[in-house]
């Protein structure tokens, strides 16, 4: 009776696993997925809606501080204040336009947040995009917490031939690369003071340069660390959010290159110093290999002067 009974169990839970609508496979097997709440769908539309009204605000007002977008290029743009500039910069210089065509919500078993399937077409005239997106939306607390996008194009593209007649600086922009989300979270490093954290980013055996002056990888993360002990409120984004867009060029390279206001307060004479910069960064294998950073430092070493007279 006990063996009838046991396999009653066994052969219910093999049949109610089967009649779930879905199942997520893992390490340990597959897990089951069910329907969730229809309300998601709705988060999911408005979220979209925002994007195409331009709604910075409402967008944020949707999104978890700890948002991660994960790119079809394997680039991932981490946290709300990274998508936030993102979308600005991609709202100012162009005209995205989401229209979904399928949308379905999922449970999985086990997991605290619940998904949205969907799909949507993007087309983009300025930057000549028009693709299909597949995205899978993780939902945490009624906020979007994580996107995944994968992307089919609609027309297969047609590689032209690169022109080398004067170098190959010709090729393709992305203001969300790997590369730029790579260079923004230096940069917030470096206002944080935390620019250690940084160094894992730069090669070892990089060539770095100050307008004409050559440093090495260990002079420029100590560099950072001056900056803060002679400036307070140190800021490259205070006058305007930073530019910052990547470069892909035909020859091959890639360059992360950035255009900001620095601002600080200097610590011995109170004043507040504002300096237009730009630096450029070339990666190779998600490693800053070369970096150029161009600015007139004359008021920083004037500060710097008055604090060690």
């Amino acid at each position: 009776m006990r063996k009838i009974l046991n396999f009653t169990l066994l052969l219910f839970s093999i049949i109610s696993f089967a009649q779930t609508p879905g199942w997520l496979q893992t390490a340990n097997g597959k897990i089951p997925a069910t329907d969730a709440n229809p309300k998601n769908l709705k988060l999911y539309e408005k979220f979209i809606k925002a994007h195409n009204d331009r709604d910075l605000n409402k967008i944020s007002k949707m999104a978890h501080d700890s948002i991660v977008v994960e790119l079809p290029d394997g680039g991932k743009i981490l946290g709300k204040e990274n998508f936030i500039n993102v979308l600005n910069n991609w709202f100012n210089t162009s005209n995205p336009i989401w229209n979904p065509f399928f949308a379905y919500s999922m449970k999985v078993q086990g997991q605290k947040g619940e998904w949205v399937i969907a799909g949507h077409t993007l087309k983009d005239k300025p930057q000549n995009l028009d693709v299909w997106d597949l995205v899978d939306i993780y939902i945490d607390s009624k906020k979007i917490r994580r996107v995944i996008v994968y992307r089919k194009e609609t027309k297969p593209k047609v590689a032209a031939t690169p022109s080398m007649e004067f170098g190959g600086w010709s090729g393709s922009v992305n203001d969300s690369s790997k590369e730029s989300v790579m260079t923004r979270e230096l940069m917030k490093n470096y206002t944080n003071n935390t620019f250690d954290n940084a160094a894992s980013m730069m090669a070892d055996d990089g060539s770095f340069l100050f307008n004409s002056d050559k440093v090495s990888k260990a002079e420029w993360i100590g560099a950072a660390g001056v900056h803060h002990q002679y400036f307070d409120n140190i800021s490259n984004s205070k006058i305007q959010a930073p530019i910052v867009t990547t470069a892909t060029y035909d020859n091959g390279t890639v360059w992360s290159l950035t255009w900001f206001w620095w601002t600080g307060i200097g610590k011995t004479t109170g004043k507040e110093v504002q300096i237009p910069v730009h630096h450029g960064f070339r990666f190779e294998n998600d490693k800053i290999v070369e970096a150029y950073h161009f600015f007139d430092p004359t008021l920083l070493n004037a500060e710097i002067e008055a604090a060690t007279k």
